[in-house]
């Protein structure tokens, strides 16, 4: 289901390619990219802590432990904190989704999610 558009009423799609044509018939191709300045402003900070988790794990456990168990508890350390700030903010994201406001566009829908 999608938004529908500037008039707020719920569509239902057929699938994905019927979604995205009909949202670039009746929006225009820009459509297609709300929201993108909120995803990009969080992904950089979360791919940071990922790979921040990931760096820190795989130095402490090589030494101690056999190479594939480090790298596997250095994955799972590292999807955890790049959890700490990837769930919080597409959870804020689906609800503004939900709610319609992105389609104000990301300046506006982080401010009200955070205002």
């Amino acid at each position: 289901q999608g938004a529908g558009g500037a008039s707020g009423a719920l569509t239902s799609y057929g699938g994905i390619g019927e979604a995205a044509t009909s949202i670039v018939r009746t929006e225009g191709a820009g459509a297609l990219y709300k929201g993108l300045g909120v995803v990009v402003a969080t992904a950089a900070p979360a791919q940071a802590l990922f790979f921040l988790g990931l760096d820190a794990t795989n130095d402490a456990l090589k030494p101690r432990l056999p190479p594939a168990v480090a790298s596997f508890a250095a994955g799972f350390c590292a999807q955890l904190c790049g959890s700490m700030l990837w769930v919080p903010m597409d959870t804020i994201k689906e609800r503004l989704q939900i709610e319609g406001q992105l389609a104000k566009g990301s300046k506006e829908a982080l401010g009200t999610s955070w205002g």
